[in-house]
């Protein structure tokens, strides 16, 4: 047998109901976002790190050759 009580509860409960869903769907949301711009940043820092050990290794290849390469002679005698 259903009371008065009961009866003005269930607008109540399902009031809670849909701001938990709204709340959760928000939080999901906002997860979301966070893992997107960290999943950005990632790939931003790898690009870098890529670039700068790419431009590391032409310069480390250009000091080898040049000190693999011998003297030119001036071809001056004192």
């Amino acid at each position: 047998m259903a009371t008065n009580s009961d009866k003005n509860r269930k607008p109540e409960v399902t009031a809670g109901r849909d701001q938990r869903a709204r709340d959760a769907a928000l939080a999901m949301q906002e997860y979301r976002a966070e893992r997107v711009a960290a999943e950005a940043k990632t790939e931003r820092l790898r690009a870098l790190r890529l670039a700068r050990d790419a431009r590391d290794a032409r310069a480390k290849a250009a000091d080898s050759e040049a000190k693999k390469r011998p003297k030119k002679k001036t071809g001056k005698t004192a």
